[in-house]
């Protein structure tokens, strides 16, 4: 595990940053002070969500934070006079693995609450290519399957009417007969 901290002025945007195959990293984000937009891109080929930002104010005084699945990219901006963020990473950072998309890509139409003419953004973001000419070994290539005990049970109905709005995610249905998890042999 690695942690890295870092404090940046209003108008700071970061990213969006990521590590190809085989040193990708799960990150945790979260604000020490001040307030940011997190961001979180999908670039996983063959997602349903390839493509798809998702953002959410992380702040000192809300306490969220943000887990950044392997196959995203991360950014943030600085929304206030200062802000310092902690992010926990499950592997090493690797510069050779190093990979980034352009924060202002039309493709992915991110409002990251700064004014334009505020923007601070380094110069190797900058260079940073769109989402279609990123550099990328991502794919997902298997459907999550989700085992659902119980189907016929108050919860196990609930889900099977939640389900539909997840069209990701294969659901697998089974009773307490179809699978006896109390009978150790079968």
């Amino acid at each position: 595990m690695q942690d890295n901290q870092a404090k940046s002025s209003y108008g700071v945007i970061r990213g969006l940053h990521y590590q190809l195959n085989p040193h990708v990293q799960t990150k945790l984000i979260r604000t020490l002070s001040g307030s940011i937009l997190d961001v979180a891109v999908d670039i996983r080929k063959g997602s349903p969500t390839y493509g798809k930002a998702f953002a959410i104010e992380l702040s000192a005084e809300n306490k969220k934070q943000l887990l950044v699945p392997k196959g995203f990219a991360h950014g943030y901006s600085v929304l206030t006079e200062t802000a310092e963020v902690l992010y926990k990473c499950d592997a090493f950072y690797n510069k050779q693995s190093e990979g980034g998309i352009a924060y202002n890509d039309p493709a992915l139409a991110i409002d990251w609450k700064i004014p334009g003419e505020k923007a601070i953004v380094a110069e190797k973001d900058l260079q940073h290519p769109g989402i279609v000419n990123c550099k990328n070994n991502f794919v997902l290539d298997k459907q999550l399957t989700i085992l659902v005990t119980g189907a016929n049970g108050q919860l196990g109905s609930e889900l099977r009417i939640l389900s539909a709005s997840y069209p990701q995610y294969k659901f697998l249905f089974v009773t307490r007969d179809e699978l006896p998890i109390d009978d150790i042999e079968k």
